[in-house]
């Protein structure tokens, strides 16, 4: 599974007027293969997150398509474009993100539930992995502890659980280390170096010099412009 981006465009007004305009994303091409974790770095306000939010079926681009293999995601409709992301693009998004009515264990399945709920040993399977996911994140022993009880750094660990629930084909993560120390952001790029062992594609969009020890494909990006590296 591939995701590509075709001339993919996004800018943005700001003022009334429409005659100041911000170019976040320059006709970008990306291919994120099978089996590579690609590092994308770059300053603040370079369009990285912009990039991210457009390839996960976020932010529609103003030019140009976004692909998985062969479809176009933004010429589905938003019931298709959610169910088909839900099942084959993990997104960790930056900050930190949790539905605070649900324990530690049920954000990370959550996944699993919003379209078919599993039942029977499809769940005892699923249950099972989002267990085991948390025992590698190293925050096993919360599985039954609620979002407001969690540090920054927990909640960043168990959004990338939740991310991997499924097994998607594709996870885009935005800053995924933000709140780590260097030992667990070691955890988490090791979580996500597995997922493209196993035959995914990551693409990790960073300020964390750490974390580029871990590409396959380092890029950066300046003013809306990707520069490999």
């Amino acid at each position: 599974m591939r995701l590509i981006a075709e001339k993919a465009t996004k800018q943005f007004i700001r003022n009334r007027q429409g005659s100041n305009v911000l170019t976040a994303v320059s006709e970008t091409d990306l291919v994120l293969k099978e089996g590579t974790l690609t590092v994308l770095s770059g300053p603040s306000g370079s369009g990285k997150s912009t990039l991210l939010n457009m390839m996960a079926g976020l932010l529609p681009p103003d030019k140009g398509r976004i692909l998985l293999d062969d479809t176009d995601l933004y010429s589905l409709d938003d019931a298709a474009l959610s169910k088909l992301r839900n099942r084959h693009i993990g997104v960790i998004p930056q900050g930190q993100t949790a539905l605070y009515a649900l324990s530690v264990i049920e954000n990370v399945m959550a996944p699993s539930i919003l379209y078919q709920k599993p039942k029977g040993k499809d769940y005892e399977e699923t249950f099972k992995y989002a267990g085991e996911l948390l025992d590698r994140a190293g925050i096993a022993d919360l599985s039954d502890v609620m979002p407001s009880e969690l540090s920054g750094g927990e909640i960043r660990r168990m959004a990338v659980c939740r991310a991997m629930l499924l097994k998607p084909g594709i996870i885009l993560a935005d800053e995924p280390t933000g709140d780590l120390d260097e030992e667990n952001t070691g955890t988490v790029m090791e979580l996500l170096k597995d997922h493209v062992k196993a035959g995914g594609s990551v693409m990790v969009v960073t300020h964390d010099i750490q974390v580029r020890d871990y590409a396959d494909i380092l890029m950066e990006m300046k003013q809306g412009v990707i520069y490999p590296q």
